[in-house]
């Protein structure tokens, strides 16, 4: 055993050995053999990695011998980032020998399946985080064009809902707008009407009357009587007509008349009369329509109707104005003035104003002149005999 090396015998030489990969400088961890030391075979300086930053990566600490590759089914595995720098690594690192890792084959891709699910969630691609990941819906032109069309659907549908709104309402005005025009064209109807009936209309007037008005005769005279007022307390009717005309029954105690119209005769008596007024009552069982009397009394000016029998023809109607309200000295007392023609036979007969309303009874005519009539004033009559 040799505890020394003699310097001046030839050295062995220490078995040849294969160089390996050309290692980076290292500084430390590298001492060269001393003297009469025989030096290490195939030492080498250590090999240190180069530093990882955010792998997480560390060098094993013992030589790993390489494997056989195995297929292992690979786990997601969330691992946190760590950083090394060149300055963490320790000079006890640095000085020990550092060994080369092992070397793994690549694992051929069939063997590892496209996607692994991971316990818990279901298969789909994996979040860096390890979720799965959402999936991203893409819109195709056939649904981006359905919604458009949705959306210009919604505003039409809106914008004739606001029409028809509105138009329901403009209804609703027109509609609250003709019943208002109605309802004044109804009351200026109604009072169209009501200035009619004030203006003098000698058609209508005679059609109202004629009715109601008949021819007396007795055996010295013939005159007109017409019916006035209501029936009277037995059914019939009551008449009025001048004294003169039915005063030969009257002096002669019958008083008893015939009347007719439209070629009916009729039975009729004298109930009463005054011949100062020169009125007189009659009454009939015939129902026959009476006429109605004036309010008021007469004005000149206003227009008037005669209707009676001169001469003996019935159912003759003759037109005028009042011409005055003749306040008179004689017994007859007070007479209207009007200029409708009369004759004799019209004594008795109704003078009517344009209302269908008797304003007073025909009685006299100045013989020596034209359109100068008189008539008893209705009221004295209805004051006398109580039966308008």
């Amino acid at each position: 055993m040799t505890t020394g090396s003699d310097p001046t015998q030839p050295q062995a030489q220490p078995p040849y050995s294969p160089p390996g990969p050309y290692p980076p400088k290292v500084e430390t961890g590298f001492q060269s053999p001393q003297v009469g030391q025989s030096p290490v075979p195939n030492q080498r300086p250590a090999y240190a990695p180069p530093p990882v930053t955010g792998t997480g990566y560390q060098a094993p600490a013992q030589p790993v011998q390489p494997q056989p590759a195995q297929p292992q089914p690979v786990q997601p595995q969330v691992m946190p980032p760590q950083q090394q720098t060149q300055s963490t690594l320790s000079q006890a690192t640095l000085s020990q020998p550092a060994q080369r890792p092992a070397y793994a084959p690549p694992v051929p891709q069939s063997s590892v399946p496209a996607t692994a699910p991971m316990s818990g969630f279901p298969a789909g691609p994996v979040s860096p985080t390890g979720a799965p990941a959402t999936p991203v819906r893409r819109l195709s032109w056939p649904g981006i064009v359905a919604l458009v069309l949705a959306v210009v659907l919604l505003g039409v549908t809106g914008f004739q809902a606001y029409q028809v709104h509105s138009l329901s309402n403009d209804l609703d005005a027109t509609r609250a707008q003709l019943a208002q025009e109605a309802t004044d064209a109804d009351k200026r109807v109604d009072a169209v009407e009501n200035q009619l009936a004030t203006q003098f209309n000698a058609e209508k007037i005679a059609a109202k009357t004629l009715p109601s008005v008949f021819r007396v005769r007795t055996s010295d005279s013939i005159g007109s009587a017409f019916a006035v007022g209501t029936a009277a307390s037995d059914g019939g009717t009551n008449l009025l007509t001048n004294f003169h005309v039915i005063e030969d029954v009257w002096d002669d105690g019958t008083k008893k008349v015939k009347i007719e119209h439209a070629d009916q005769l009729y039975d009729a008596t004298v109930v009463a009369g005054d011949k100062k007024a020169d009125i007189a009552q009659l009454h009939t069982t015939a129902k026959i329509p009476g006429l109605k009397v004036a309010p008021v009394e007469s004005k000149s000016g206003q227009e008037i109707l005669v209707v009676g029998s001169p001469l003996g023809l019935k159912d003759t109607v003759t037109s005028g104005v009042v011409s005055a309200f003749r306040e008179a000295n004689t017994q007859h007392g007070p007479y209207i003035q009007f200029d409708a023609p009369i004759n004799p036979g019209n004594s008795g007969g109704p003078v009517i104003n344009a209302s269908y309303e008797v304003i007073g009874i025909a009685s006299a005519k100045f013989t020596d002149a034209e359109g100068l009539g008189l008539a008893i004033p209705i009221k004295i009559a209805c004051d006398m005999f109580k039966i308008c």
